[in-house]
């Protein structure tokens, strides 16, 4: 599955070059037909430049994969470590993009894929955020903010907010004892005293593992 991601992304980044590069072929023969206003077609012809080396760079160097190639890479044999995730994939039912056991917590929309150990997932919480055009309501769009405890977080953006609460359902019912909703009060602990949330969280998981044990 990550070796048909990692073909895509580059074929993609082929793509997207190339239509690129047409648009700055077109961009330099506009400019060598026009008069005067050089200096913002060679701006417009180095900023589409950039954009190819750009696009170029992460489809070949596979930056959508690198948690999963640094995670494998922890492991000490990645061919296992990536068998494994595989297998993980495979199994793993998925709800909007999203696929959780005990181990791992992966999320793949299209070529995008995020990931991070389950025991790293600390706290959980929806994000909605409102738009507007001239003062006029025009919509919301929605996220869930996954945040971990290594201080990083990810980031999975929704298609509504139906997609929205079934994710976050699917996530409760696998790890219920994480920390769910945004608060304040959470996010200062979690921005300065992430240990005690580290060990709060750990501790309610615990107790969730005993009392599956004692079902």
């Amino acid at each position: 599955m990550f070796d048909k991601i990692r073909k895509k992304s580059r074929i993609n980044a082929i793509i997207g070059a190339i239509v690129l590069g047409l648009c700055e072929a077109l961009l330099v023969f506009v400019m060598s037909a026009a008069d005067g206003a050089e200096i913002m077609f060679m701006i417009m012809i180095a900023v589409l430049a950039a954009l190819i080396i750009f696009i170029l760079y992460q489809g070949f160097t596979g930056k959508n994969l690198e948690d999963i190639e640094e995670y494998c890479k922890t492991q000490g044999n990645r061919e296992w470590a990536l068998k494994r995730l595989e297998e993980f994939y495979k199994a793993a039912p998925p709800v909007n993009g999203l696929r959780i056991n005990n181990e791992f917590f992966m999320h793949v929309v299209r070529n995008n894929v995020s990931f991070a150990e389950t025991s790293e997932v600390l706290w959980v919480y929806l994000n909605v955020t409102k738009h507007s055009y001239n003062f006029i309501p025009t919509g919301k769009t929605y996220a869930i903010m996954v945040m971990l405890a290594d201080g990083t977080s990810i980031t999975m953006n929704q298609k509504n907010k139906k997609a929205a609460d079934a994710t976050m359902e699917y996530i409760g019912n696998s790890i219920p004892y994480i920390i769910f909703g945004y608060d304040e009060q959470i996010a200062q602990v979690y921005g300065g005293n992430r240990q005690e949330m580290i060990r709060v969280v750990n501790e309610r998981k615990m107790q969730y593992l005993t009392n599956m044990q004692q079902m």
